[in-house]
C-alpha cells in the first residue's frame, strides 16, 4: 500500500514491503532505512533504501495470524494485548476506543511493543 512514509511512523525491528518481499527494518535516518539482511535476523548493514521504496503492510487476518496472534470471537490477541477489529481496520486496543484506526503491521508492532515491551 502506496502512501507516504516518514521516519517518524517507523522503528526499529518493524516490518514493511521492498521489492514485493517483506522486510525488518534496522537503522533509520531522515529519508532512509537499511534492512536486517540475514536469515538469523542478525543485524548486517545493508545499503540505505529511499523511504519512497518501501511500502505499508495491510493488516489481514493472515497478516495477524503469521505474527503470532490468536483470535478469540472478534478479539485478536497476543502478549495480553486484545485488539477488536470491526473492518477496515483495529478500533479498539484493550477496550479503548483509538482516535485513527490502526490498518498497517508497523502500527500494530509498535502498539503492542508499547503496551507489552514484546516484539511481534
Amino acid at each position: 500500500m502506496k502512501l507516504e512514509l516518514k521516519n517518524t511512523q517507523l522503528r526499529r525491528l518493524n516490518k514493511v514491503f521492498h521489492n514485493g518481499v517483506i522486510k525488518t527494518i534496522d537503522c533509520i535516518s531522515p529519508g532512509y532505512v537499511t534492512f536486517i539482511e540475514d536469515r538469523n535476523e542478525q543485524s548486517i548493514f545493508g545499503e540505505w533504501i529511499d523511504l519512497d521504496n518501501i511500502d505499508f503492510i495491510l493488516l489481514t487476518e493472515e497478516v495477524l495470524f503469521k505474527h503470532g496472534f490468536k483470535k478469540e470471537e472478534c478479539f485478536y490477541y497476543i502478549h495480553d494485548v486484545w485488539l477488536e477489529h470491526l473492518g477496515g481496520g483495529i478500533l479498539r486496543v484493550d477496550g479503548l476506543d483509538l482516535d485513527n484506526r490502526i490498518k498497517y503491521l508497523h502500527q500494530i508492532q509498535n502498539t503492542v511493543y508499547i503496551l507489552a515491551n514484546q516484539e511481534l
